[in-house]
């Protein structure tokens, strides 16, 4: 009955009920207590993405309004040096909630998520830098694609939309002015960013 009870708690998932199978007192005992601590801890996981989706869909109302302030304000800078870099400081926090709500509903909703579908990296990256120009504009950064227009990817689209605005940000934040520069092969990606004065930082992004 123990071999059993090892063999039967690695499946996964694993099955309904399956310590009424058990008929002997102590293997019997043991296999409650762990059916009643793996349904604790999927009680668990569910509660945590429920809260992870009720708390990022009540922060997206906000952070939109906070959002499209911020990008109407930048239209039209202020004089004040201060009070623009402080603007800009607000853009930049905006878009760094935008990326922490998006990871959140996507652990929420991991299973979904899980599943690939072709994506076009080259339209992606696009409408990504777009709308990074958007949140914090920086005319003085352009960006050069080395790839093809129809090179596709299978993937869970949440999940790269993530990894290449993370990506994304970081070459925002260590970049001086210059040209982007963003290629790719069979299996690997290639973003090279201008060097920055800080001796520091990247040059250089690459996965």
């Amino acid at each position: 009955p123990l071999q059993q009870l090892a063999l039967l708690v690695q499946q996964d998932p694993l099955p309904l009920g399956f310590a009424s199978q058990f008929q002997d007192q102590e293997i019997s005992l043991l296999a409650h207590k762990l059916e009643q601590s793996m349904l604790r801890l999927q009680q668990f996981a569910e509660r945590e993405r429920q809260f992870n989706r009720d708390a990022s869909h009540e922060l997206r109302t906000p952070l939109a309004v906070i959002q499209s302030s911020c990008e109407l304000l930048l239209l039209n800078p202020p004089q004040d040096a201060d009070a623009a870099r402080r603007l800009q400081q607000i853009a930049s926090a905006c878009s760094q909630m935008h990326l922490l709500i998006q990871s959140l509903l996507l652990m929420a909703r991991e299973a979904d998520a899980a599943a690939g579908s072709p994506v076009n990296l080259a339209a992606t990256l696009q409408q990504l830098w777009q709308q990074q120009q958007q949140w914090q504009p920086r005319p003085e950064l352009t960006l050069q694609l080395q790839l093809p227009e129809t090179l596709t990817l299978m993937a869970s689209p949440e999940l790269l939309q993530l990894l290449l605005s993370n990506l994304l940000q970081n070459i925002w934040r260590h970049s001086a002015a210059g040209t982007v520069c963003i290629s790719a092969g069979d299996s690997w990606l290639l973003l090279e960013n201008p060097r920055t004065t800080n001796p520091g930082a990247a040059s250089a992004l690459s996965g």
